[in-house]
């Protein structure tokens, strides 16, 4: 990938992040190994492509991290098993404030837009999820089980699950998900 974060906390202001491509890894875009902090704001990711076995086109995050976007674009990234614009792996916290998920695929996985990790303590605050595309669920976000979600505002539209389930939102058991 284009960045490989570590035992460190790594802030991108308005930086374009585009058409990187790792073949069998993960975070084409970024790669935020455990014990790290990814923070963007007005910050671009697109064309980034994780492909042969690969998760996260734009931002791959290890368990133990956390990652807090602000007025940041992902699109038309790829993550060829499962998010296609993030994968969140266990025990993770992910803030996206106004930001835009659109038009990423995770070719052979699910979660076109984010695939979210158990145990994960998410956030999504005015932010558009819109025509992500995932081969099996949830061509617009997944979360695993135990996750804990809150979505205030959020617009979730055009996200396509060719041959799996849910469309926009494919919700993990024992989650705890409010969405206003």
């Amino acid at each position: 990938g284009a960045i490989y974060v570590t035992a460190s906390v790594v802030s991108l202001n308005s930086v374009t992040v585009t058409a990187n491509v790792c073949s069998s890894c993960s975070g084409a875009g970024v790669y935020v190994n455990t014990g790290a902090s990814l923070i963007t704001t007005s910050s671009v990711f697109t064309n980034n492509q994780a492909i042969t076995s690969g998760y996260g086109g734009a931002v791959y995050l290890m368990g133990g991290t956390s990652l807090t976007m602000t007025s940041t674009t992902m699109s038309s990234n790829a993550g060829w098993n499962g998010g296609g614009a993030i994968y969140a792996s266990s025990t993770n916290t992910v803030r996206l404030y106004s930001c835009t998920v659109t038009s990423n695929v995770a070719g052979a996985g699910s979660s076109g837009g984010a695939w979210v990790g158990a145990a994960t303590s998410l956030i999504m605050e005015d932010t558009v999820m819109s025509s992500n595309t995932a081969s099996t669920f949830a061509g617009g976000m997944q979360t695993d089980n135990a996750v804990t979600m809150q979505a205030l505002r959020c617009t979730f539209q055009w996200n396509t699950a060719t041959a799996g389930q849910a469309g926009a939102l494919y919700l993990g058991a024992n989650s705890v998900n409010t969405i206003t």
